[in-house]
C-alpha cells in the first residue's frame, strides 16, 4: 500500500522532472535575431543627419546594451521586396543561420545589408532610433531614408535581452579606463553620442567628432567630464581635421624627457 504522503512525494517529483525536461527541450533563444519593425517618426537632425524611431511589439526584448550596440539593417531590393531567409521559422533558426541561406543566393537576388548603431532603445515603448547619415541617394541606407516614410517597414537584426548569451555586438569596453580618446567621422558619431550619454562623471578625456557642415554639430548631454570637440569640414578633406586633432592630442600627452 503506498501512503498518502509517498503518493504526493511522488507527483511533485514527477513534476519537477517534467519542468525539467520542459526546460530542456525548450529551443535556446538565439543572441540575435530578426525584428519586423515599422517607421513610426522621421527626425530631420540637420543637413546631414536623419534619425528613425522604429516600432514593433518584439522590439520589448531588445537587449538594452546601449553604448555602440551593433544592429543589421536588412534593407528592401529596389523593388520593395526583401528575399526568404527564414527569419520568421517557428522556434526562431539559431543565430547566423539567415546569413549563410542569404550568402547562397544568386547576387541578383540578394538585397543589401548594412551595420548600424542604435541611437536609443525604449523597451517599454517598444521602440529603438537610429541615426542616419544623409549623402543622397548613392548608398542603399541613405536612399532608403531619403524616400522613408511612416508605416514603411524595415527588418532589423539585432540582440535578444532573453538569449543567455545577450550582451555581444558591443565593441566598446573601455574596462577601468578612466581618461579616454573617442575619434570618428560622421559615420561614428551615433555610436559615440551614445557613449559618451553613458560615461559616469569620473571620465575625463575628450571626444573628437568630424561632420560635413557647421549645422551637422548635434545636442548630446554627458555626465562624465569628456570634452566634446566637434570639427566642422565646411569644404575641408574628408578626415583632415580629425587626423590632425588626433595627432596634436597625442603631441599634448607625450611628456619630454628630462633626465
Amino acid at each position: 500500500m503506498i501512503s498518502m504522503r509517498t503518493a504526493a512525494a511522488e507527483r511533485a517529483a514527477g513534476a519537477v522532472r517534467d519542468r525539467a525536461e520542459s526546460q530542456t527541450d525548450a529551443p535556446e533563444v538565439p543572441a540575435y535575431r530578426a525584428y519586423a519593425t515599422q517607421v513610426r517618426s522621421i527626425e530631420h537632425l540637420s543637413p546631414h543627419f536623419s534619425r528613425v524611431t522604429l516600432h514593433a511589439p518584439e522590439l520589448k526584448h531588445f537587449h538594452t546594451g546601449g553604448l555602440d550596440q551593433r544592429i543589421k539593417l536588412f534593407l528592401p531590393r529596389p523593388d520593395g521586396t526583401v528575399p526568404d531567409v527564414g527569419f520568421w521559422q517557428d522556434p526562431l533558426p539559431p543565430m547566423g543561420q539567415w546569413y549563410a541561406i542569404w550568402r547562397e543566393l544568386p547576387e541578383e537576388q540578394r538585397n543589401p545589408i548594412r551595420t548600424y548603431t542604435v541611437r536609443a532603445i525604449r523597451p517599454a515603448q517598444c521602440e529603438i532610433d537610429i541615426d542616419f547619415v544623409v549623402h543622397g541617394t548613392e548608398g542603399p541606407a541613405s536612399a532608403w531614408v531619403c524616400s522613408a516614410e511612416l508605416g514603411d517597414e524595415l527588418i532589423v537584426i539585432g540582440p535578444d535581452g532573453r538569449s543567455e548569451h545577450a550582451g555581444s555586438g558591443i565593441e566598446w569596453k573601455p574596462g577601468a579606463a578612466r581618461d579616454l580618446l573617442l575619434a570618428g567621422d560622421e559615420t561614428a558619431a551615433p555610436a559615440i553620442c551614445a557613449i559618451l550619454e553613458s560615461l559616469p562623471e569620473h571620465s575625463t578625456g575628450r571626444a573628437y567628432l568630424e561632420v560635413p557642415t557647421s549645422e551637422d554639430i548635434l545636442s548630446v548631454e554627458t555626465d562624465s567630464q569628456v570634452e566634446i570637440c566637434w570639427l566642422p569640414r565646411d569644404g575641408a578633406p574628408f578626415g583632415s581635421r580629425l587626423e590632425s586633432s588626433v595627432r596634436d592630442w597625442g603631441r599634448e600627452r607625450i611628456q619630454p624627457n628630462t633626465a
